[in-house]
């Protein structure tokens, strides 16, 4: 079934002599469960397309529907709390894990539970499964500093999920990690495609990273250029 449907997607930025097209007429369908990569070098609109289904950044023009909804045609928002759709059916992981560093990791993860009003217990009780899930429940109550970079990503998709995002979103999950961990996250995101029925989509410059993807779509000069598998 389909979780997102984009439909001649467009980003300019600047206008006149200044102008960039930072997305051309991009046309995409994710299904729930879907393991979705999008590869391209820098500055090929990877990034951007990310940010605009994510809903964080205005597109141009073009369409998006999510979840059986309108969100975006033509030029603009079509009448939706775009920030409540966020909050409770997207989940975004970032490259440098963005974790806060005053809070410990069961802190983090329970930090967007308590923003879409979950009670204390429920909530607690969300965050350690949540934890256990990525298997790093027994650092639960560590400060990121402590932790290593891949436990550190760990938590930050934790965080991601905690919200039963329909929908994550990852942007270099594995950039700043070495080979061995790189794989274990995206085996991770692999496993929560597969049993939660989440679609994933996953930035990534390194083919290396994406073995046992369901689909591989190559931007270049912000359009896609097509299926690769």
């Amino acid at each position: 079934m389909g979780i997102l449907r984009i439909e001649g997607l467009s980003k300019i930025f600047g206008s006149g002599h200044l102008e960039v097209r930072a997305l051309e007429d991009i046309n995409l369908s994710v299904s729930k469960g879907d393991l979705v990569a999008l590869l391209g070098p820098s500055g090929s609109g990877k990034t951007t397309l990310l940010l605009c289904i994510s809903l964080i950044l205005d597109p141009t023009g073009g369409k998006i529907v999510f979840d059986n909804q309108t969100i975006f045609q033509k030029n603009g928002w079509a009448g939706v709390d775009v920030r409540r759709i966020r909050r409770e059916k997207i989940g975004f992981i970032f490259q440098s894990h963005n974790l806060i560093p005053f809070l410990t990791a069961k802190q983090n993860v329970l930090f967007p539970l308590n923003l879409i009003g979950l009670g204390k217990e429920e909530a607690e009780s969300q965050a350690m499964e949540l934890l256990k899930y990525m298997e790093i429940a027994d650092r639960a109550d560590y400060l990121p500093a402590l932790l290593s970079g891949g436990e550190q990503q760990r938590v930050a998709i934790a965080r991601a999920l905690a919200n039963k995002a329909k929908l994550i979103l990852a942007d270099e999950p594995t950039a700043s990690l070495d080979t061995g961990r790189g794989k274990k996250v995206m085996e991770l995101l692999k496993k929560i495609a597969k049993e939660n029925r989440s679609a994933v989509i996953v930035v990534t410059h390194d083919i290396r990273m994406i073995e046992g993807f369901d689909y591989v779509y190559e931007l270049k000069d912000g359009r896609i250029g097509g299926e690769k598998n």
